[in-house]
């Protein structure tokens, strides 16, 4: 019964990932104008965030336990296809400053601050974290809040940067 619900489970995900990836969804939209800087300060353009083919963009904040348990399935995706996952860590420069230092993996993953929040706002986040499976400049899914099943969430991640 076990290996049932986990074929079952695992043929769901792997339907849903081919719909994401085919663009079979109604609700694909395109990345919003956001207003997000790199750790140091400078103002950074929708064009740079945006990266071919598919794409991670994780909204997180560096304080919520969710957030670091998120972090640490991104890592050792980070170590292969950093170039694809871009991380917004929230508002706060020291604290996603540390969130760096504390996971060193994550220094080849692009990440930026919302300064102002803004990009929360515009992205309509009702909380964190929050993973958006992009296409180009295209949302393609999209999956949040507290992420109990470390696995299947790590296979979803793993599965959309292949």
């Amino acid at each position: 019964m076990l290996r049932y619900r986990r074929f079952a489970v695992a043929a769901a995900l792997t339907a849903l990932l081919v719909a994401a990836s085919t663009g079979a969804f109604a609700d694909v939209r395109a990345l919003p104008a956001l207003s997000l800087t790199t750790l140091d300060g400078a103002a950074v353009a929708r064009e740079i965030v945006a990266r071919p083919g598919r794409w991670l963009l994780v909204y997180l904040l560096p304080q919520s336990a969710a957030c670091r348990a998120l972090v640490g399935q991104l890592e050792p995706l980070s170590v292969s296809a950093g170039a694809r996952i871009v991380v917004i860590a929230g508002p706060d420069a020291a604290q996603a400053t540390a969130l760096v230092q504390a996971h060193p993996a994550l220094a080849s993953a692009t990440v930026l601050l919302d300064p102002s929040n803004v990009s929360f706002q515009v992205l309509g986040l009702k909380g964190v974290p929050m993973v958006f499976g992009m296409r180009d400049t295209a949302i393609q899914w999209t999956l949040g809040g507290t992420l109990t099943d470390a696995r299947t969430v790590a296979s979803i991640l793993e599965t959309w940067l292949r």
